[in-house]
């Protein structure tokens, strides 16, 4: 019966540990402790990736279309070697 105490105790001990390092885990990614903002190193960071991802979304998207602008007119496959005869745009 004391070796089982001493399991429990042991499981128990393990379970809140391991609470604990999920709980530092996921802190590392809250923005904000107490009410109050960690660090504005970090907020600033946050903020100029999603800025980062938003100019890169836009440049891609307007490279997609002037691709497609510059694709030949009476192909849908685009200009293919001797194939077009409508002159560049």
């Amino acid at each position: 019966m004391n070796q089982d105490f001493k399991k429990e105790l042991r499981r128990a001990e393990r379970e809140k540990e391991q609470a604990r390092r999920v709980e530092s885990f996921w802190d590392a990614f809250r923005l904000t402790e107490n009410g109050h903002v960690k660090s504005t190193l970090l907020l600033n960071s946050f903020c100029l990736s999603i800025l980062f991802l938003a100019v890169l979304r836009r440049g891609l998207l307007s490279a997609d279309r002037s691709h497609s602008r510059m694709a030949c007119p009476c192909a849908p496959g685009g200009r293919k070697s001797g194939q077009c005869t409508a002159p560049r745009p």
